[in-house]
């Protein structure tokens, strides 16, 4: 988890010059950017600098909506001998700017430590413990390093430790099921539920053709593998069980599957319970405007 960079920073401090500070952005930025994971014993400092170490870790590097996750982080002190920042920051999918944790927990595009004046000891803290819901999806790549107290990412010789990365995708799926679907495509039907006070999502996967299997899923891991009987008895929709997370809206729908046919509440004189049919042969329920249920079907 270590990014492929030398730093060597000078015995003093010193502030840079403007022009030097943009420089230093950039290229911090870049190094962000390009840098790949090498052991730590093939990055130095200068002789005598105080360093500490820090490294990320990760419950999963692959999460779906449903999965908890934890994320800590180890620290040793090394040959540290005064206080230092702690820094956190991510790229997010499709983002361009790096957003750092602030120390109120919240993440924001200004360069801050998250704790500040820390001595480091040699622990594991939790960061991060949360529930994957409504993060977008995509990866992930995540920094953290230590700052000698009150430095900044402008100072010369700022950095009291290695810059330690992590990489992290949320995605629809789950490895297995991608797996699955590179295997035997799309299924041929299809039943998925997402409970909101369970943060759970248990889906159905039915194949008839070569081998007819129903595959049983719960946040993307398989529980039950069984043989169906039977057919699909007509063309099935092979409908994309990508489509359908707790992200999922009636526009996303709409423009993946084209118009529904019929919209409406569940339940005649409330609007929080709406249903949708479309023709390829798909109903969906929202509740206040959370995806609830789909089912495919021969249309």
């Amino acid at each position: 988890m270590w990014l492929s960079q030398r730093l060597h920073p000078p015995r003093a401090r010193r502030k840079l010059s403007a022009w030097r500070w943009k420089f230093l952005a950039f290229s911090l930025c870049s190094f962000f950017f390009v840098s790949s994971s090498l052991p730590c014993h093939s990055q130095e400092f200068a002789p005598g600098d105080p360093v500490g170490f820090i490294d990320i870790h990760l419950n999963s590097d692959h999460l779906v909506p449903g999965d908890l996750l934890d994320l800590n982080y180890v620290t040793k002190p090394g040959t540290l001998k005064d206080s230092v920042d702690i820094y956190f920051a991510v790229f997010p999918p499709g983002s361009s700017s790096l957003l750092f944790t602030q120390p109120d927990g919240t993440l924001r595009d200004v360069a801050k430590p998250f704790r500040s004046g820390v001595t480091i000891k040699d622990e594991t803290t939790r960061l991060y413990h949360l529930y994957v819901v409504d993060l977008p999806f995509g990866e992930y790549t995540c920094y953290m390093a230590f700052l000698h107290h009150n430095a900044s990412l402008g100072d010369v010789g700022a950095f009291a430790s290695y810059i330690a990365v992590a990489r992290l995708t949320i995605a629809a799926l789950s490895v297995e099921q991608q797996a699955l679907l590179a295997q035997r495509g799309n299924p041929d039907f299809l039943l998925t539920l997402w409970n909101d006070a369970l943060i759970r999502k248990d889906e159905t996967w039915y194949y008839y053709s070569d081998s007819p299997t129903q595959y049983d899923f719960v946040n993307g891991q398989l529980t039950t593998q069984k043989a169906l009987s039977g057919t699909a008895g007509g063309i099935s929709p092979k409908i994309d069980p990508g489509l359908l997370t707790p992200q999922t809206t009636l526009a996303q729908l709409t423009a993946a599957l084209g118009a529904p046919i019929r919209v409406g509440p569940v339940v005649e004189g409330t609007t929080d319970l709406q249903a949708a049919t479309f023709g390829v042969g798909l109903d969906v329920v929202f509740f206040k405007g959370r995806f609830t249920s789909g089912r495919s079907y021969v249309p």
